[in-house]
């Protein structure tokens, strides 16, 4: 018989207990990605300074300029997460970290894990487009495909059904956990975009000094959120996979 999911609260300080202990082994992706965040929003308010009027932020929405700008920042996006999300597998398994071959691993799985990313897009987009339902019930189905492409190697398009038979029978409990976390990690970062806003109206005369430290405000929470969502999905995975019968996964 199949044992029932832990309770919520457990599976959250799970995912949180797993980023701090985890810490040193991703501070670099970490890092990596808080960096493209802030790069993206830069090259992102530099690309609207021009834009007044709706027709024009309509026009900039579209355009082939923001989507090479988004299409270029997101495989480091990819590959950092994937770094991550070996990092965490391997302490949450008590697994010693594998130094440059996690990095290395996380390279071959890339162009699988790219073309995941735009059978997944593809698949909940239209799925969404067709009541709602079916994009949410497919999205996450198919959520932990990122861990069984770079874990268990099971290549680019092999990992979304393998994610479908994880998730298969553990749908809400996944959800929930994944929808909680998430709203934890954006709660936290709306707080610190708030702080970091209020920073240069409140330094008076020193704004310059004020904009710099909002900036370090940034990128010190963005390097803390940035392993959430691959501590929520390695949690997730090891505890559907624990779930299956016959597993010996604990």
């Amino acid at each position: 018989m199949v044992a029932p999911p832990a309770p919520l609260g457990e599976r959250v300080h799970a995912t949180l207990g797993l980023v701090r202990e985890g810490f040193r082994g991703t501070v670099l992706a970490s890092l990596g990605v808080a960096l493209l965040g802030v790069w993206v929003a830069a090259a992102a308010a530099a690309l609207t300074d021009g834009a007044e009027t709706l027709e024009q932020m309509l026009a900039l929405a579209f355009s082939a300029r923001l989507w090479g700008l988004l299409a270029l920042a997101f495989v480091p996006w990819l590959y950092l997460n994937l770094v991550m999300i070996v990092r965490l597998h391997a302490r949450a398994a008590g697994i010693v970290p594998g130094g440059l071959r996690d990095w290395r691993e996380a390279l071959l799985a890339l162009p699988g894990a790219i073309a995941a990313t735009f059978a997944y897009v593809v698949a909940t987009t239209l799925g969404t487009l067709a009541f709602i339902v079916p994009g949410a019930y497919v999205s996450v189905l198919w959520l932990l495909w990122p861990v069984a492409c770079v874990v268990e190697r099971r290549g680019g398009l092999g990992s979304l059904p393998r994610s479908a038979a994880l998730v298969a029978g553990h749908w809400m409990p996944t959800a929930v956990l994944v929808s909680v976390v998430t709203l934890v990690g954006w709660l936290a970062g709306a707080a610190v975009d708030v702080v970091a806003g209020l920073l240069p109206m409140l330094a008076g005369g020193h704004g310059g000094a004020a904009t710099a430290l909002a900036s370090l405000l940034e990128i010190g929470a963005g390097v803390l959120l940035a392993p959430l969502m691959p501590a929520v999905l390695v949690v997730a995975y090891r505890q559907c996979q624990a779930r299956q019968p016959g597993s010996s996964t604990t």
